[in-house]
Parts: C-alpha cells; structure tokens; sequence
C-alpha cells in the first residue's frame, strides 16, 4: 500500500479491511485527540497493567514485557515534558496524514516502532492488543479519570465545608433578613444561613462517595464486546488498577455509560447550591439591597460606567451552570439515543464530560474565596429588618401563646392589619402607638386586648425574636452552635477517608 510523505508503513497495520488511507478531512472529524490529552497517562496505566497481565499468563516474556514498560515510560515523560503536544492538536498539519483519530492506536504504533532496536521488534509491540479493545480500554480510562476526579471533589468539599463553619463561627447573633419569595420574610442570622449549605455540601459528599462505589468498577478485559478466547486473568487488572471490583457481563461493561450519567449528575448537584448561593449575594450586594459587600478581587467595572462595581464573577457562576445543566442533558440525550454496544457517538460524551467537571472544581474555589472576603453591612441589615417588618409572624405568635386572642388566624389579622396602617403612615413597630393599636382592636373584635406598645416593641426586635426561635433547626443562637457541633462531628468522620 502506498503511503504519504512522512507517514511510515507500520501506520496502515491498523486499516487492513481497508484499501484507501482516511480522508484528511474525515481524520479531522473524527478525531478526538485534544480531548484525549486529559487521559493520556491513564491510557499508559491501564495499558502497562494489560501488559502486566498478559505476561502473568504467559503471552508476553519478561524481557517484552520489560521492553514494553520501558518504552511507555519514556513516552509517558515525554508526554509530561510537552514534546507530544503538537500530535494533540487537530490543526497540526504534520499529524494530517496520519490515520489515526484518538490515542489508543497512537499509542499502539508507537510500541510497534519503538519497542526494541532488533529484526523482529514489531511484534513486541504488536503484542500489547492481545485481547484488548479501544472499547474496553476507553471506558476503562474514563472510570479512572471519573473515580479520581470524585475523590479531589470530595477534598475540595471537605475544605469548602470547614470553610462555612469557620466562618458560622463569627456570626451566631449576627442578625440577618431571610427572604421567600425574594421579599424579606423573616430574622434568621447568617451562621444559620451558612449552616444550611454546610447540610446541603455533606450531602454532596455522600453523593459522591456512592457514585464512587459504581465507578470503580473494572471493565477491562472485556474486549470489543463478547469478551476473549485468550486466557486473560481480569481479576489481576483489577487489583492492579485498584479499582473495587469487576464489571463481570462483557456487553454491560463496554456499551454502560450509567456511572458517567451519575458522576456528571453529582458533580451538578455540587454547582446548583454554588448558583444559588451566588443569586443570593448578587442580589444582597445590589445598591437596592447592599446588606453585603463583594471584595474588588470578585468584581468588575463598567467599560463606559464609572461607578458600577459588576458582580461578574457571580454572574457568569450562573451562566456557566445553566451551561452545565445543557451539558448533562447532551450526555442523557446520546446514551438514550444508542443501541447495545459501543457506539461512535460515545466519544462526544467526553468534553461535555470534562466541562462539567472543571466548571464545578472551579466554582466551588472561588466561592470560597468570596465569602471569606464578603463584608457585611450590619447597619443596612438593622433598617432592612425595621423598615420591612420581619418580626411580624412574632408578634402573632406571642399573641396566641399569651392568650390575648383565641386563634393563631385572628392574631395574623390582627398584626396584618397593625402592619398596613403602620406602612400607611412610613412607620415601623418601633413607632407604634397606644392609640392606633385600641383603635384597631376595637374595629377587629370590638375589644381592647391588652397589647401595649412595650409588649410590641419587645417582642419585634430583631436580636429578641430570633433568640425564641428555639426549635429544632431554627435561628437561635444556642440551637445554631448546636447544630454546628454536629455538622462539625459529621465532617470529621468524612475527614478520616482521607487520611
């Protein structure tokens, strides 16, 4: 077969059903070399274990098998040193002859021209793919990638978690307007805000270690498809590659993509409370609001305003995950368009795959960065709190505990209509009269109840409510620093996986 200009003979071992060379433009098409790069040294490992293996049950000699493993460590430090990166692009045109469109072959034919300086060489290296297919292979790769990308995520969340309690620390008593229906609604203080994250991101991590059990699977050995009439020894890969166990069913474990769905779906579910965590200060940074303050490292200016300070590393922390919420919706929506087995089409499945993943490690960092450099404006919290009310559902509920009014229904209506003729007239509870309370009472129930405006302002101040609400999980002080033990205690068992 003829070949071209700089492309040696051993390239076309490869296409033996075939007459003709791939077209350049086809080569470009199919090629997935650049997303290949992120799992390079993987490739080598599972690889060098395959070998491993195979020489365990006598198909490869010591000698090859060292000749083997002495080759792929030299293209592994040449790899690391950057010599390769040029054979990653798809715009190189010195690689655009070459047949090959990902990294397995590649990595095959280097063995083949390397391996051995002797007549004869080429079948040191045209050993390696004894009962081995780029189907098993890849989604052997991706299982490692995946699993060691769940363990540094989890040691990102461990940190990220320690973080928000640290800082829960500083502001148990801390007051702070809680908000439905993006209103001010009621006093919480912002450690009990930081403590509900700190439950959200402990369930991550639990998450994630329960993907990481289905992950860590060994499929190789598996081959195209119907497994291998070579005696391989799967059990031996496994423990080599460290992975937990072995994907048994030879079809399942080449044409299964489920453990990508669920780890691109956890680390998802890590970005979704970053988001909303994210709108949250947006909108408490906003002139409007201005209960926060955002540090200028996290910020940007107006090109043509010179007073904007933009939250635009917040925004595009939104941006990048409805983006990331697209991206897991094109992996659902290959896997469930596909037949059994491996499929071309399982190759997209990687940057869509890599993206997630970086977008979420990301996220998480620099929302670490912005909430131990946030400032809180304490002044614009105190008039937020009196000017909208938020003690409201308190002065009802005192009502009705203290027997002043027979229902909980009647106590609301009661402050609802103290809160209107208040609002009416730019007045707050602090400014409350004897008169107008009299006056409504009698209109209501055609009697005066005995709240006096000390008993109001009492029972309406911010600090004051949110040291009654004692309930378990609620704001107050005491039952905040006791849930804080717990999540701390929580966080400390899931410290000890690392070590």
């Amino acid at each position: 077969m003829a070949t071209g200009k700089g492309v040696k003979q051993s390239d076309y071992l490869f296409r033996g059903r075939l007459e003709k060379g791939i077209d350049p433009l086809a080569r470009k098409y199919l090629s997935c070399l650049e997303e290949d790069k992120r799992i390079f040294e993987i490739d080598l490992k599972v690889l060098e274990a395959h070998c491993s293996m195979l020489k365990k049950q006598g198909y490869l000699s010591a000698q090859e098998l060292k000749t083997i493993l002495t080759a792929l460590k030299k293209l592994r430090n040449d790899f690391q040193q950057g010599k390769l990166d040029r054979m990653f692009s798809s715009r190189e045109k010195s690689t655009a002859n070459l047949p090959f469109t990902d990294i397995h072959p590649i990595i095959e034919k280097y063995l083949i021209d390397t391996c051995g300086v002797k007549r004869g060489h080429h079948l040191i290296g045209g050993k390696v793919n004894l009962g081995r297919s780029r189907n098993d292979q890849i989604v052997t790769d991706l299982r490692i990638y995946l699993r060691e990308e769940i363990l540094e995520l989890e040691q990102l969340l461990i940190d990220f978690i320690q973080s928000l309690l640290n800082l829960a620390n500083f502001h148990y008593e801390t007051v702070f307007p809680g908000y439905t229906h993006r209103q001010p609604a009621q006093v919480i203080t912002f450690a009990h805000y930081l403590l509900s994250y700190v439950v959200i991101f402990l369930r991550s991590f639990d998450r994630l270690k329960e993907v990481y059990l289905r992950v860590n699977l060994n499929p190789l050995g598996a081959s195209a498809l119907a497994g291998t009439s070579i005696n391989l020894d799967r059990r031996y890969t496994t423990k080599l590659l460290k992975f937990d166990g072995l994907i048994e069913n030879s079809i399942d474990a080449v044409s299964s993509r489920d453990f990508l769905l669920e780890g691109a779906n956890a680390f998802l579910l890590v970005t979704l409370p970053l988001s909303r965590m994210a709108k949250d200060l947006i909108l408490w940074s906003s002139f409007e609001s201005g209960i926060v303050e955002l540090a200028d490292e996290f910020t940007d200016i107006s090109t043509a305003m010179p007073q904007k300070k933009n939250p635009s590393v917040l925004e595009l922390l939104l941006g990048k995950t409805d983006h990331a919420i697209g991206l897991l919706n094109h992996l659902y929506s290959t896997i469930s368009g596909l037949e059994t087995g491996y499929n071309q089409e399982l190759q997209e499945l990687k940057p869509s795959l890599w993206q997630i993943i970086d977008f979420t490690k990301d996220s998480i960092k620099i929302m670490k960065k912005i909430l131990l450099t946030l400032k809180i404006n304490r002044r614009r919290i105190e008039e937020i709190l009196e000017k909208s009310y938020l003690t409201a559902v308190d002065l009802a509920e005192y009502l009705q505990k203290s027997g002043k009014v027979g229902t909980f229904r009647e106590a609301h209506f009661f402050v609802g209509n103290i809160v209107k003729e208040l609002n009416r007239k730019g007045k707050t509870f602090a400014q409350v009269s004897a008169e107008g309370i009299e006056r409504i009472s009698y209109k209501l129930f055609g009697k005066k109840i005995g709240l006096t405006v000390e008993e109001i302002k009492r029972v309406t101040e911010p600090f004051f409510v949110v040291k009654q609400r004692e309930s378990i999980g609620g704001p107050a002080p005491q039952e905040v620093k006791r849930m804080w033990v717990i999540y701390q205690k929580q966080l400390n068992q899931r410290k000890k996986i690392f070590g």
